[in-house]
């Protein structure tokens, strides 16, 4: 009996005790491969983590400011209504100058014009602590959903798992499931009624089918279009199915309908509370051109008319077609294995059907607009994908699928070949989409890093009518609490008059001016020359206001005019009838509410009614008396009285300056300014 060396005794206890040996390590990586292979579950559970984790952390890091599809931040507004009891987003007082974008100003409160469907799913995340919880519940149902729907399409639960793995990688799925517009929760409501529908037809099963119908309900309340158009290949599976026996289909579809009952009439409950009519939705009641159809179509009354025509539309479903060619998981090679799913597929079985909604959805939205307005070169589809045609991953994905099983039995190494493809095409797409996206991120850091310094202080922050006189379009990333009662207060700034009564209704704040200069905002490369300011602003109380005037004359008119209009009345004052370029002029201005005197050599003064509100003081010159003056300086101010007192706002707005070198009332308006 021989007995071990040494050296082979040493070996032996290093195997024994030691860290395992390679092909011991390697085999228990093969092991964890053959057991996720062998119970596609738990490889499905894993995805579905590992989605939500991706949407909440990559929508912090991606779009903190929300992205420049302004929807969301309706939907966050509506959301925050409604996790504070809110079926509507209340107004405050002077509801104008707090009106956020898409809205209409209904009594005490703002309708939107999106449905609360998705806002209620965002509103589950505020409820639990952060409206982006919400996105992680929503990506990880996404993918579970896709698995249960896969395995009764496809009947196997290997390829619905690969089916349900080529959704989740697919970079529109990833893009749009770190936003918080309301496509992945669409999707999520369409499959599941799609999963209930076919279990409840393969099982007989009454709630099975009413839960279908309940789904179906939610979705036509969420989306109608989208929910009409995928919903309907399967409606026609359902009855063609079930023909041959009449008693038992319309009991079924009587079950069907029951289900639907509770959400459409919550749907036609909420058209009335907001319109007036359960048979009008709120979608087109700031516009009612935003709609169906073919004709002259916006967004807003502000934005400019589009004539859409059936080329516009045409066009825009070709370019959405072939860009969620691209956003799909592996780009044109899984458009491949789609072919050959199609040829792969059995007669009479669901799969069919649900692949005509790869026709549907693009036939339906040849009739709307939107697909034509973001499916421009730059528009929205450039960085956020084809969002509209996100239900179509749905087919696309599942015959993907199968057909890729299929090519994977016949050759490995191909099929190997094949997945490191489409891994590199869709991650680099995904790349793209993160960096184009990330540019956009950074320009609003870099603009509201000038609100940094009043984080901590309790302000009201009137912001610019960059896109018009609404909030939330396009500063996203500066909202309201539920109840205007946060540490910072955003309203528009619409001019000096209003702007001081809303700071009346808000004491004890500290109130700032935030404007965008320099650049435009969003230009693609951004405009480097853009910079945003925040200018302190302050009330000044007392019974007159009394200050210096002082300036030169820029040009060789000889007439010089000082205006200002206050209390509804214009005082005109010719200091001048024979100035020079260059001569200055030093005088002091006495305002009071019925009165307005300029010290100094006035040749003349004349007081007229004005139709205009606020405080105006104004320098004109003229090349003579009979001349109409030219304006070269305007401060424009707002103002009210408190007993005997004047209060007016400081620094004013400066409409025109054209005399150079240092403000004419800078004595006056000189006041802090954070810019830059």
């Amino acid at each position: 009996m021989s007995t071990p060396t040494q050296q082979e005794h040493s070996v032996a206890l290093v195997d024994q005790d030691g860290p395992p040996a390679p092909r011991e390590h390697a085999k228990g990586q093969g092991n964890v491969a053959r057991r996720l292979v062998r119970n596609p579950a738990l490889m499905v559970a894993l995805l579905a983590v590992a989605a939500a984790m991706w949407a909440v952390v990559a929508s912090r890091q991606v779009f903190p400011y929300l992205s420049d599809d302004h929807d969301e931040a309706i939907y966050l507004l509506q959301a925050d209504a409604l996790a504070h009891g809110h079926l509507f987003p209340p107004a405050p007082k002077h509801p104008e100058s707090f009106r956020p974008w898409l809205s209409v100003l209904s009594g005490d409160k703002y309708l939107l014009k999106y449905s609360p469907v998705h806002a209620s799913f965002v509103a589950v995340g505020i409820l639990l602590g952060s409206h982006r919880i919400a996105l992680g519940l929503i990506a990880g149902g996404v993918v579970v959903l896709s698995y249960l729907l896969a395995k009764e399409v496809l009947d196997d639960r290997r390829q619905a798992a690969l089916a349900s793995a080529f959704l989740a990688l697919s970079p529109l799925f990833l893009i749009q499931s770190v936003t918080f517009l309301p496509y992945s929760s669409n999707l999520l409501l369409l499959m599941a009624f799609a999963f209930a529908l076919l279990r409840g037809m393969r099982s007989s099963g009454r709630l099975w089918l009413s839960a279908s119908g309940f789904l179906l309900g939610v979705a036509v309340f969420a989306r109608p279009f989208d929910a009409i158009l995928f919903a309907a290949p399967l409606g026609l599976y359902f009855v063609i199915s079930g023909w041959r026996g009449a008693k038992r289909l319309f009991g079924q579809a009587g079950w069907l309908a029951l289900g639907a009952v509770l959400p459409l009439a919550a749907m036609l409950a909420y058209y009335w509370a907001a319109t007036g009519s359960p048979f009008r939705s709120p979608f087109s009641i700031l516009e009612p051109r935003d709609t169906l159809g073919f004709g002259n179509r916006k967004i807003t009354p502000n934005h400019p008319d589009l004539i859409f025509t059936p080329a516009h539309g045409l066009y825009g479903v070709i370019r959405h077609v072939v860009l969620t060619s691209f956003w799909c998981f592996g780009g044109l090679v899984v458009i491949g294995f789609l072919v050959a799913g199609l040829r792969r597929l059995r007669p009479g079985g669901p799969a069919r059907w649900l692949a005509l909604v790869a026709v549907t959805v693009p036939f339906g939205y040849l009739f709307f607009w939107g697909t034509f307005g973001t499916g421009l070169r730059g528009g929205l589809t450039a960085f956020l994908g084809p969002f509209y045609f996100l239900p179509l991953l749905v087919p696309v994905t599942f015959l993907a699928a199968r057909g890729f099983a299929g090519f994977w039995e016949r050759d490995r190494l191909l099929g190997v070949l094949a997945l490191v493809s489409m891994l590199t095409a869709s991650g680099f797409l995904l790349v793209r989409g993160v960096q184009a996206n990330l540019r956009a991120t950074r320009e609003d850091r870099m603009l509201y890093s000038t609100l940094a310094p009043i984080k901590d202080e309790r302000a009201i922050v009137f912001l610019q009518p960059l896109y018009g006189p609404t909030l939330l379009h396009p500063f996203t990333g500066l909202r309201n609490s539920h109840d205007y009662d946060g540490r910072t207060v955003y309203a528009l700034d619409l001019g000096e008059h209003q702007d001081l009564d809303v700071i009346d209704d808000y004491p004890g704040r500290v109130a700032y001016r935030f404007r965008l200069e320099g650049g435009d905002y969003r230009d693609n490369p951004p405009d480097p020359a853009l910079y945003s300011s925040l200018v302190p602003l302050r009330v000044m109380e007392q019974p007159r206001l009394r200050t210096t005037l002082s300036l030169q004359n820029p040009t060789a008119d000889p007439v010089v005019v000082v205006s200002v209009v206050m209390n509804g009345r214009r005082h005109t004052f010719v200091v001048d009838e024979q100035s020079y370029a260059g001569k200055a002029y030093r005088a002091s201005l006495d305002i009071g509410r019925d009165s307005v005197e300029l010290s100094g050599p006035v040749v003349s003064h004349v007081v007229e009614p004005v139709d205009q509100e606020g405080l105006v003081i104004s320098v004109s010159v003229a090349s003579g008396r009979a001349e109409a003056p030219r304006t070269v300086y305007q401060r424009e101010f707002g103002w009210n009285a408190k007993g005997q007192s004047l209060r007016v706002l400081l620094p004013g707005y400066l409409a025109t300056n054209q005399l150079g070198g240092e403000d004419p009332l800078a004595e006056l308006v000189r006041t802090g300014d954070l810019s830059r």
